[in-house]
């Protein structure tokens, strides 16, 4: 894929990492529970993981539609003369 001088590309690169990365931080805030280091940090009505998950699937939303081009009427449907030209 050719690079876009708007820099789309680049946006789409780090949201992607910022999702990896968080999705790691969320796999380990689950694994370290139970540990007295993380618990401390543990909010009640909202956890880290959960926290770090929901920042985990905007960013990878937000890597879906950051190069997300409309596509023209003319690359899906047939043009009209198309059309009469075949009945």
């Amino acid at each position: 894929m050719p690079r876009n001088p708007m820099g789309v590309p680049a946006i789409k690169d780090a949201f992607y990492w910022i999702g990896v990365t968080t999705t790691m931080a969320c796999f380990a805030l689950v694994l370290a529970r139970n540990t007295e280091l993380i618990w401390r940090f543990e909010h009640a009505g909202i956890p880290l993981s959960w926290l770090a998950g929901v920042v985990a699937i905007l960013a990878f939303l937000g890597a879906e539609y950051s190069d997300s081009t409309p596509t023209t009427p003319t690359e899906t449907e047939p043009s009209p003369e198309a059309l009469q030209q075949e009945v």
